[in-house]
């Protein structure tokens, strides 16, 4: 008879001695599985990551932390979650655990094979075992269901298309987009009459993207933004540090400030932000 966990059955799982386990001297990691492993973003849940250990020594081992990390977006550090007590496994037995975790937007999307790291005292000596995404250890990580709704993103162009475009991948995690008006590149229509002020009229709400770029000459952007006022379309500023933000912004707006200059965890913030506005309705 096989055990099934989240489509895998324990027959599938190598047993001890074969070498993708990840055998140690001291400890074997018998099993783990995300539970379940099929997720989506920002989903709000608590989530497992169900883990076997098995102490292969004549003495007690006591696990002081068992720490899962999972696959992240480029520069963007290690999701961890860790146990939250310790564990003791009695000699030639086999202990399981379960680290709770949630999924977060710079988490990479798709098949995401986590670690698991084992800091345990065995025979009074403190050790450390890892395992590198074991076999039978991964999630499917998927987009929320894609809504009809966008943000405009406002920034100079090209100077901070890098970060117009980072903003667009995040939306999209969440179920939105970012509209992006030098991507609209269909010929012979007027920019502003045709392109910006249709996509404003239609858009959730506005983006501003301003750095030292932007206010080097901020007169694409100040227009867009007057016109999202005169549609009553919520914006939201995300500046670098130490900039005067202009009289049109001063208040009535949603407002983040960078650490430094704009990096990819600000923009995670935002978009975090802007989920959470949307569940409480804002633009609904």
């Amino acid at each position: 008879m096989q055990i099934a966990f989240a489509g895998k059955a324990w027959g599938d799982v190598p047993l001890k001695g074969e070498a993708d386990m990840g055998e140690h001297d001291k400890i074997t990691l018998i099993g783990s599985w995300v539970l379940p492993n099929d997720l989506t973003y920002m989903d709000d849940e608590k989530h497992l990551v169900h883990v076997e250990i098995k102490n292969n020594t004549d003495d007690i081992v006591q696990i002081t932390r068992a720490v899962c990390s999972f696959e992240t977006e480029d520069g963007h550090s290690e999701h961890e979650y860790a146990t939250s007590q310790p564990y003791t496994i009695p000699p030639g037995k086999i202990r399981v655990m379960r680290i709770t975790f949630q999924v977060g937007l710079t988490m990479k999307e798709s098949t995401n094979c986590p670690s698991i790291r084992v800091e345990y005292v065995s025979g009074g000596a403190t050790h450390v075992s890892t395992f590198d995404k074991p076999i039978s250890c991964y999630a499917i990580i998927r987009p929320i269901p894609k809504h009809i709704q966008y943000f405009f993103i406002s920034h100079k162009d090209p100077m901070d298309t890098k970060i117009a475009k980072s903003f667009d991948h995040y939306l999209k995690k969440i179920g939105f987009s970012g509209y992006i008006a030098e991507d609209n590149r269909q010929p012979g229509l007027d920019l502003w009459r045709e392109k910006i002020q249709p996509s404003i009229e239609n858009c959730s709400g506005l983006i501003v993207i301003w750095t030292a770029e932007a206010i080097k000459e901020p007169t694409a952007i100040l227009r867009e933004i007057k016109y999202a006022q005169e549609k009553n379309k919520r914006i939201m500023l995300l500046t670098d540090k130490g900039l005067d933000i202009p009289d049109i912004l001063q208040k009535d707006n949603e407002y983040d400030c960078a650490e430094d200059t704009i990096s990819e965890h600000d923009v995670v913030k935002m978009v975090d932000k802007i989920y959470q506005m949307y569940l409480d309705g804002v633009f609904s």
